[in-house]
């Protein structure tokens, strides 16, 4: 899993990076 805390968003980003990586 790439670092999703490491966005602006994570809110937002948590979902996208989720489902791109998973």
């Amino acid at each position: 899993m790439r670092s999703r805390v490491e966005h602006p968003l994570p809110s937002l980003y948590i979902n996208t990076s989720y489902f791109e990586d998973v």
